[in-house]
């Protein structure tokens, strides 16, 4: 989680995109998305991490 907070904090300098497991996400969001689910979180950082948007994999 440490470097995770690092790397987000730290300007970055064009869109990045993380991929990871729902145990992770769930971890550092408290919310448990769906199969194949995506989302965008606020940056910095916070714990827990605020979801921003959520976006289905079935378009709705």
């Amino acid at each position: 989680m440490e470097e995770l907070q690092q790397f987000a904090t730290a300007q970055q300098p064009i869109p990045t995109f993380l991929i990871s497991h729902q145990v992770n996400f769930t971890a550092l969001t408290n919310y448990f998305p769906v199969s194949g689910e995506a989302a965008i979180l606020a940056l910095p950082l916070t714990v827990p991490a605020i979801v921003l948007a959520k976006i289905n994999p079935d378009g709705f």
